[in-house]
């Protein structure tokens, strides 16, 4: 006996009753257009068009000198640090809904070039950022506990900061100078490299083959409706879609093994100018997780 329904996305299904035993088949994929609109993102929410996107990325951009201009300002006292940190953290604030509208509207269609592009400058807004807020953590850790302390103290607001102020001087070792740390935020972009091609690869350029459902009809196998086949009741169903999936990604596998490559010299590049043993110490201690554990 065989049920036919929909699921929340539109997309057609088949409940099967076979041997005792019950399946689901998905005969046909939605494209975005024909789904309903209450089963998508609205990221009206954050921005109602991509015109607005523009007009807040162009914001950011004029009030980055703001930040820069108070560079060398906040050792000055307690009232200085905390509008230095309040400035960063408004920007951040704004830079950080940019990023998400851009990066979710190419995730709706990672073959679009023109939200590749704004997701692409997002990030390279956000490098421009880390750049120009760099000097911040050296000049912090140039104050004496004792002075910071009194700072924290004696400014109404500055100590909402003091967890993230005790972190910073725990990785005291880590933080290199204003020069050195201006040079790191700076090369975040291209250490985006290899998971922004690895993305591109997975998400986009990957094309998945036919594979046979419970009923022996050919359809379309993705890497969303896999979990679909993947859990089918019919074994052989499970047996073609996990060949398929993984034998397409081991067709790419020179490629996928360079990008991996790339990503673990990164990794290296970092490690070692930020004065950790190992990656796994860096990676470790921005938890505050000890190696031993």
């Amino acid at each position: 006996m065989n049920r036919v329904c929909y699921d929340v996305l539109g997309n057609f299904l088949v409940f099967n009753h076979i041997d005792g035993k019950v399946g689901l088949t998905l005969l046909s994929l939605k494209k975005r257009e024909d789904i309903p609109a209450e089963y998508l993102w609205d990221l009206s929410t954050i921005f109602a068009h991509d015109e607005d996107w523009e007009e807040g990325f162009q914001s950011i951009q004029k009030r980055l000198p703001e930040l820069e201009v108070l560079k060398g300002t906040l050792t000055h006292s307690g009232q200085a640090l905390l509008k230095v940190l309040q400035k960063r953290d408004e920007i951040a604030e704004d830079l950080e809904r940019l990023y998400a509208y851009a990066s979710m509207r190419k995730d709706e269609d990672t073959t679009n070039s023109t939200y590749q592009g704004m997701a692409d400058r997002a990030m390279q807004l956000i490098v421009h950022t880390s750049t120009a807020a760099s000097y911040i953590d050296p000049e912090i850790l140039a104050i004496p506990q004792e002075t910071l302390d009194q700072f924290i103290q004696g400014t109404q607001g500055l100590a909402l900061y003091k967890q993230q102020l005790d972190v910073l001087n725990r990785q005291r070792p880590h933080v290199r100078s204003i020069e050195v740390e201006a040079i790191l935020a700076a090369a975040g972009e291209m250490a985006q490299a290899p998971d922004t091609i690895f993305e591109v690869i997975s998400n986009a350029d990957l094309k998945l083959p036919l594979i046979n459902n419970e009923q022996g009809e050919a359809v379309e196998l993705t890497q969303g409706n896999y979990e679909t086949f993947i859990r089918s009741a019919d074994r052989q169903v499970r047996r073609e879609a996990f060949e398929a999936l993984h034998g397409t990604f081991l067709k790419q596998r020179n490629t996928i093994a360079a990008t991996l490559a790339a990503e673990i010299k990164t990794n290296i590049f970092y490690t070692r100018q930020r004065n950790y043993a190992t990656d796994r110490e860096r990676a470790l201690d921005r938890y505050n997780i000890p190696v031993s554990v």
